[in-house]
C-alpha cells in the first residue's frame, strides 16, 4: 500500500468538489445488488485529464508505483446509509491489467462520519488531496456513511513491474535512493563514500528494473 500526500491542493479539491456536487449522478457500476454495493457515480473529463496529469507528476507515485497505464478516473459519491461491502477489484479495467486500485480522497475527514476504506488489518480515511494506492489483488470494502458526504476519485493502473513483491522491494531501493547523501557534519571523505554508495544502489535498482519491467 502506497499513501501519497497532496496529489491535490485543497483548493483544486474544493473546484472540483463545487463543480460535481450539483451534477447528475449515476448508481455506481455493479453486477451485484444495492445491499452489497450502494453508492453514485461521476464522469467529468477535464477534471479527470488533470488527476491523470497530476497522478503522473507526483514523485513518489512515480517512484513507487511504476505506473504503465491508467483507466480514466471517475468520481464517487457516498451519503449516509451507503456502503461498499467486501470485494476484489476485476483484474481489468477498459483494456488493461489492474495492478493498482486508486482512491484520492475529496472531502475531508472530518465532513463525514463512516466511509474509511477497509482492509483486513487497516483502515484508511486520508485528508483531501490525499491519494492511497493498493493492491487490486486485495480483499476491501468502504465501511457505510453514518453522516454526511464521502466524495472521491477512483482508478486503476497496470504497473511496469507486474509482481507486487518486486514492487515492494523497488520502492524500499527508492527510498534509499531518496535520502540526503550526507549532513552538515559529514566530512568530504564520507560524503565520496556514500556517493559511492548510492551509486551501487542505482546499479541494482535500475537492474532489476530493467529485469522485471514488463513492457
Amino acid at each position: 500500500m502506497l499513501i501519497c500526500k497532496d496529489v491535490l491542493s485543497k483548493a483544486e479539491c474544493q473546484q472540483m468538489l463545487r463543480d460535481v456536487r450539483n451534477v447528475a449522478w449515476k448508481d455506481g457500476f455493479t453486477h451485484l445488488d444495492k445491499s452489497h454495493k450502494n453508492n453514485a457515480e461521476h464522469v467529468h473529463k477535464e477534471h479527470a485529464e488533470y488527476v491523470i496529469a497530476k497522478v503522473r507528476q507526483h514523485p513518489e507515485i512515480f517512484q513507487k508505483a511504476f505506473l504503465k497505464h491508467m483507466t480514466f478516473p471517475r468520481f464517487n459519491k457516498y451519503e449516509t446509509g451507503q456502503k461498499y461491502s467486501r470485494h476484489v477489484d476485476y483484474f481489468l479495467q477498459e483494456g488493461i491489467r489492474t495492478d493498482w486500485s486508486m482512491t484520492l480522497f475529496l472531502t475531508e475527514p472530518d465532513e463525514y462520519e463512516g466511509g474509511e476504506l477497509l482492509f483486513d488489518n487497516e483502515r484508511v480515511k486520508l485528508p483531501a488531496g490525499s491519494m492511497v494506492l493498493y493492491e487490486s489483488s486485495k480483499v476491501h470494502s468502504v465501511s457505510p456513511v453514518t453522516s454526511g458526504e464521502r466524495i472521491a476519485v477512483i482508478a486503476w493502473a497496470q504497473s511496469y513491474i507486474e509482481d507486487a513483491q518486486d514492487r515492494a522491494i523497488l520502492g524500499k531501493l527508492a527510498e534509499v535512493l531518496a535520502k540526503p547523501i550526507g549532513t552538515a557534519s559529514s566530512t568530504p571523505e564520507e560524503i565520496e563514500e556514500r556517493k559511492e554508495e548510492m551509486v551501487n544502489l542505482s546499479f541494482v535498482y535500475n537492474n532489476l528494473l530493467r529485469k522485471w519491467s514488463n513492457f
